[in-house]
């Protein structure tokens, strides 16, 4: 199965959860949230600059780099919450219960943490930046796909708005407003078309 080997790949570079089952964790996060209102703060982690590193070095150079920033970011998550790689440059944290209220605090951990980090490949320093949507669990959230999204387009705008900070998640944002519209319209265009 083609859809299987790269989510072992990002499991043994980087010994994180994949998406798949981070998924799952979200999923399991979910419904014990529905059923016992338990807090849930769900990131989405963007590297910035990290495709400079692949175009002008060999891959190899970036697998080294997501592998020694995930063992960076491990540390900082470590048993407050469920860290996971999503893909490329993409990473999820998950934080439940109690630590759900320390999500603003971690995610400005995360940013500092990826500011200082330094890659060295032949000589050469690359400095890359990370940009993070946050979004806390609402009872309107029924599914992963949801929370995903939503975290998404807080990512986004942390990009738009200078990247290398964290935007959370507000449905009374006039800008997050403006993107989910835009995101909305585009799908109708393409399902009209």
């Amino acid at each position: 199965d083609q859809g299987f080997e790269p989510l072992l790949i990002h499991v043994h570079l980087t010994g994180l959860v994949n998406r798949e089952r981070f998924e799952k964790c979200i999923h399991a996060a979910l419904l014990g949230a529905q059923a016992n209102r338990i807090r849930h703060t769900f990131m989405s982690l963007d590297l910035d600059q990290f495709k400079v590193v692949n175009d002008t070095c060999v891959h190899k150079a970036g697998d080294l780099l997501i592998k020694k920033l995930s063992q960076k970011l491990d540390d900082i998550v470590l048993d407050k919450g469920t860290l996971a790689r999503l893909g490329g440059d993409e990473f999820g944290v998950l934080l439940e219960g109690d630590n759900a209220q320390m999500g603003y605090l971690l995610a400005n951990k995360l940013l500092n943490a990826v500011q200082e980090f330094r890659f060295v490949w032949e000589n050469r320093i690359f400095t890359i930046g990370i940009s993070i949507g946050q979004v806390s669990w609402q009872p309107n959230i029924s599914t992963p796909e949801q929370l995903l999204s939503m975290a998404d387009s807080a990512c986004y705008l942390a990009k738009e708005r200078g990247r290398n900070q964290v935007h959370t998640y507000s449905p009374e944002d006039k800008h997050m407003q403006r993107y989910e519209s835009e995101i909305t319209w585009v799908s109708d265009i393409n399902h009209a078309l």
